[in-house]
């Protein structure tokens, strides 16, 4: 029975050893660190093997240390692979990112290659047709026609003949003055639309009109004149919002002198009670004012008990400066 159990269990790990071997003989492909490993595991694993390796080592198999054998190879296999594996992407990426590059140095030097016969062809092309080109520039510049000087100037960019360069000169000059005089006529038309309100635009525009043509004093004098309209307006603003916040500020003393629950002037109220009989006896009636400037007047009308005890309706006039402080009694 022994021997039967023994002779089946040498089978299984044959038909193991013929496994690893063969799949470590398919993972060359992917990864030849980790095919190598399996293929050592298979050969270890061969019963025939690894009696031989019981026998020399003269160790009893009693713990099946090939069990052991098998995980630990398959676990390195496993890491060796996937760090294989890895690296191969890593190359993979290096080499094709150096293959872009070649490529692009390639073309690179491919256009400036085609950059350098083109240019090549174009000096030649004009020394073949100096005159007749000098001749179409100095037209060109001679009848204002800056498009087609323009063209001529570009293609020709690269020449160093002293006499084109004298007339692209001449054409940049001529269309920096053009230039100068479509700015200055554009400015000048929205003049025209300018509202004598508008004075912060018209500073904006005839600063610039200054700076295209400083000597122009008209553009100098109108300059000046926006300029003195808009600081005046700017003053008067300036003046206006003070006296705004001037006149708040004076309305909210005024009104912090007075009752807010029944309309009485408290200092008043206070002065009135300190010659009453009977100060417990105060009942405020109505209290309005006048503004006269620099102080207001307070009418105030109430009731109080006289001497005999009678409640009687009183009324009382006093000047109150703007910040609440008692100026005098008025006398009715």
């Amino acid at each position: 029975m022994k021997n039967n159990l023994k002779s089946h269990e040498s089978k299984l790990w044959l038909a193991g050893s013929v496994a690893l071997i063969v799949f470590g003989l398919a993972s060359f492909a992917g990864s030849w660190k980790a095919a190598l490993i399996l293929l050592l595991a298979g050969v270890i694993i061969n019963p025939f093997v690894f009696g031989l390796i019981i026998e020399k080592v003269k160790m009893n198999d009693r713990f099946h240390a090939r069990v052991g054998i098998v995980w630990i190879f398959l676990i390195i296999s496993t890491v060796t692979f996937q760090a294989h594996h890895n690296q191969q992407i890593s190359e993979s990426k290096e080499a094709a990112e150096t293959e872009i590059q070649r490529r692009i140095a390639e073309a690179a030097q491919r256009r400036a290659e085609e950059n350098k016969q083109r240019l090549a062809q174009i000096a030649n092309e004009f020394s073949a047709n100096r005159d007749q080109i000098l001749g179409q520039m100095n037209n060109a510049i001679a009848g204002r026609k800056l498009d087609e000087a323009k063209k001529l100037a570009e293609r020709y960019s690269n020449v160093s003949d002293i006499a084109f360069i004298g007339s692209v000169a001449k054409y940049k000059d001529m269309q920096s003055q053009v230039d100068r005089e479509n700015k200055i006529k554009a400015l000048l038309a929205q003049t025209k639309t300018l509202k004598v309100s508008d004075y912060a635009s018209a500073v904006q525009i005839y600063s610039k009109l200054v700076v295209l043509e400083p000597g122009n004093q008209a553009y100098v004098k109108t300059l000046a004149r926006y300029e003195k309209i808009k600081l005046d307006a700017e003053e008067k603003a300036r003046k206006e919002v003070a006296a705004q916040q001037a006149r708040e500020t004076r309305k909210k003393e005024v009104e912090s002198q007075f009752s807010g629950w029944d309309g009485s002037h408290r200092t008043f109220e206070r002065l009135i009670k300190q010659t009453m009989n009977d100060p417990d006896s105060y009942e405020h009636v109505e209290t309005r004012f006048a503004d006269k400037g620099d102080y207001i007047r307070v009418f105030t009308k109430f009731r109080g008990k006289n001497a005999f005890g009678g409640m009687v309706v009183d009324s009382a006039t006093a000047d109150f400066t703007i910040t609440g402080d008692f100026i005098r009694v008025i006398e009715e």
